[in-house]
């Protein structure tokens, strides 16, 4: 299970950055001061990546993100958790992580479900639980999240859960390996289909 926690490490603000060539930072931040989302997460993911003339800072990647948190959007509440868990930007905290991963869960967020079923499976900021783990585990991987479906492979691998069952890990590792979900979204984050690729190589 530790190799999942070191792909939700790479996800914190990753996929909220959609960084453009000759952004007008002074409107994107006027626009992010009145309360527009898209802008807050834009320009939470120029100040993550040090790009748009920034300089990095994921203190105010965070305070961004945050602002966008509140008002509900359920992409930065899943952002806003991932930071909670792993201190980034922000003081570290199971116990928010889980309030923030459950909030973006149960607004049917596929990067909040995959970070609370970890939780879960951690037993971190809330009692562990395997079986909530493969709950909202399953909830993200039906929804085509790669990390959620190469989670599910290692459980079925592992017996997490679930009976051990060679034939449903070979399945999540053929989905998650196949998976365009992080070309789509033009990220170069594809650390869970590459790590299922390599185990589907090596299991068959």
């Amino acid at each position: 299970m530790k190799k999942l926690i070191v792909i939700l490490c790479a996800l914190c603000f990753t996929f909220i950055s959609n960084a453009q060539e000759n952004e007008d930072m002074t409107s994107l931040k006027e626009d992010a001061e009145k309360g527009e989302v898209e802008a807050q997460l834009k320009l939470a993911g120029y100040y993550a990546l040090g790009q748009g003339g920034l300089e990095q800072s994921y203190e105010k990647a965070f305070y961004w993100t945050n602002k966008a948190a509140e008002q509900g959007n359920t992409l930065a509440q899943a952002t806003i958790g991932n930071s909670y868990f792993l201190g980034m930007g922000v003081v570290q905290s199971d116990e928010k992580a889980f309030y923030w991963a459950k909030k973006s869960a149960e607004g049917n967020n596929e990067n909040g479900q995959c970070l609370l079923a970890t939780l879960y499976f951690l037993g971190k900021g809330v009692a562990k639980s395997n079986e909530e783990g493969i709950y909202w585990a399953k909830k993200s991987a039906e929804q085509g999240f790669p990390d959620a479906q190469y989670l599910l492979a290692l459980c079925y691998n592992e017996g997490r859960g679930v009976k051990k069952n060679k034939q449903q890990t070979i399945y999540w590792l053929n989905k998650a390996c196949n998976n365009p979900y992080w070309v789509n979204k033009n990220s170069s984050y594809k650390n869970s289909s590459n790590k299922a690729c390599e185990m589907l190589k090596e299991i068959k």
